[in-house]
């Protein structure tokens, strides 16, 4: 047998050596389309065709603007330099509304050209071109018009819309967005004044109805006060005010008996709200540049949502006026959830709030005298911060005992009393029916708190908050409460 003789193996290349190899390769490549697309044997590359313009004019000369759609549609003729609701003239007009239908109408592009209905057997129909959900016609100072078709969605991720410009056998796409200001309603062109208040002046907020929700402000938190009585959550509470202040129509629909408010569900609406706004002070100056100060009184303002609202809509009746809203905005108050509202952790003032503090466990009570005294510096003066402002320490007195204790020791201890919160919730009928087995009331200047434990089973206890209890507790939290006491 032949042997066959063995290839003899080459160097390899190291690794410096192949990319400096590389690149050689990758910039001879450049430069060799660079010289080609001078020479004219590479055509440049295609530049993205630019939109059709199906409107192209400006603001300026647009004479009347008409939007035939299935609410009735509308027209808005030029009077000088303002635009009038035609039938409508002594009408005030939300100008930002009539700026948007300008703003399409001074530069509308379609998005594609989807086809052209002279090389193809394309019914207008299926595209809802014919007739159309919409048509807007634009007419101009030189006595010139446009008309536009708008039909159904197409199928794009993007939101759009069939559209064919009237005198053209293409049919095009444009954005949804586009078409909206013309597809709404002629009354969300009416002027009107959106609600303004203030989350930080509110002081009650009742709700009754389909639901029940009643909640008062303290300077110690906002307390509800129906379906029962029971602290709430501040952050809750806080989301709740900010959905409040940024509530918003949608349209003006006029007085309850031009809009016809029992045939939007609002003679018996689903929820009635009452918002108490405090009294305040407004601040400003004069003509004369000189700061002025204006009382203003408590305020109460009323609002009903209808029951025959659509999926995205609601009817609501605001100081007397009807109101066409969004449900996205005015969604919350249907949404308010009582159990999620309420405090789980009820020991929840601060010790520069508090000002008596009595606790009971194993057959003692032990009671503590909070009071905020001036903080002394070394040199025996008054302590401030970086602003100016006297710093206060916190003096605690334990009731039968003339000098005061060790604040450091009660703060610890009063932060373990703080983090006792509800482990879980116990049935809606449930009632304590155990001994107490460990008691707390917190008092203000605002308020008294009483806060009871009874035993739930082998490894919680109930917490009554004023008599109503809806959690529980574990005992080992409560236990490190109780051997912890100063």
């Amino acid at each position: 047998m032949q042997k066959v003789a063995k290839k003899k193996p080459g160097k390899g290349v190291n690794g410096k050596k192949l990319a400096l190899l590389m690149l050689l390769c990758i910039l001879v490549a450049a430069g060799g389309l660079y010289l080609l697309r001078r020479s004219g044997a590479l055509p440049p590359p295609a530049d993205k065709p630019p939109k059709e313009a199906l409107l192209l004019r400006p603001a300026e000369e647009i004479a009347a603007v008409t939007a035939e759609n299935g609410d009735g549609g509308f027209t808005l003729l030029r009077q000088g330099e303002e635009f009038r609701l035609l039938g409508r003239e002594e009408m005030a007009l939300r100008q930002d509304a009539v700026q948007a239908i300008l703003n399409v109408c001074e530069e509308w592009r379609a998005e594609e050209t989807v086809l052209d209905t002279e090389e193809t057997n394309a019914v207008l129909s299926d595209f809802s071109l014919d007739p159309p959900l919409l048509r807007v016609t634009v007419g101009y100072r030189d006595g010139q018009k446009a008309s536009l078709r708008i039909g159904a969605a197409t199928p794009d991720d993007i939101p759009r819309r069939y559209c064919m410009l009237e005198g053209d056998s293409r049919i095009f796409s444009v954005l949804s967005e586009d078409a909206e200001p013309f597809l709404r309603g002629k009354e969300t062109l009416r002027a009107f004044t959106q609600p303004s208040l203030r989350a930080d002046l509110l002081d009650r907020v009742t709700v009754t109805g389909d639901k029940t929700f009643d909640m008062h402000y303290t300077p110690s938190g906002w307390i509800m006060d129906a379906p029962f009585c029971y602290p709430l959550n501040a952050l809750r509470v806080n989301a709740l005010l900010a959905n409040i202040e940024s509530m918003g129509f949608d349209a003006y629909l006029g007085t309850a008996e031009e809009a016809d408010a029992p045939a939007l569900g609002l003679d018996e609406p689903a929820l009635r709200v009452t918002l108490l706004q405090g009294a305040s002070v407004v601040t400003g100056e004069d003509e004369n540049g000189e700061t002025v100060s204006v009382d203003v009184p408590p305020m109460l303002y009323e609002l009903s949502i209808g029951r025959n609202d659509g999926d995205s809509t609601l009817y609501v009746l605001w100081q007397g006026g009807v109101y066409r809203a969004s449900r996205f905005v005015l969604g919350f108050w249907q949404e308010i959830d009582v159990d999620r509202m309420l405090l789980r952790e009820p020991v929840n003032f601060l010790v520069n709030d508090l000002n008596r503090l009595s606790f009971t466990a194993g057959g003692k009570t032990a009671v503590y005298a909070v009071e905020m005294v001036e903080s002394i510096t070394q040199n025996n003066r008054i302590a401030t911060d970086e602003y100016g402002r006297v710093l206060y320490d916190a003096e605690i007195r334990r009731e039968g005992e003339t000098a005061p204790m060790d604040a450091e020791a009660f703060l610890s201890w009063y932060q373990r009393l703080a983090a006792v919160k509800a482990a879980g919730t116990v049935p809606e009928d449930y009632m304590p029916n155990g001994r107490e087995t460990c008691r707390v009331v917190i008092e203000n200047d605002a308020l008294e708190r009483v806060i009871s434990f009874t035993p739930y089973d082998d490894l919680h206890s109930a917490m009554a908050v004023d008599g109503v209890c809806r959690f529980y507790v574990t005992n080992a939290a409560l236990q490190n409460v109780i051997d912890g006491m100063p």
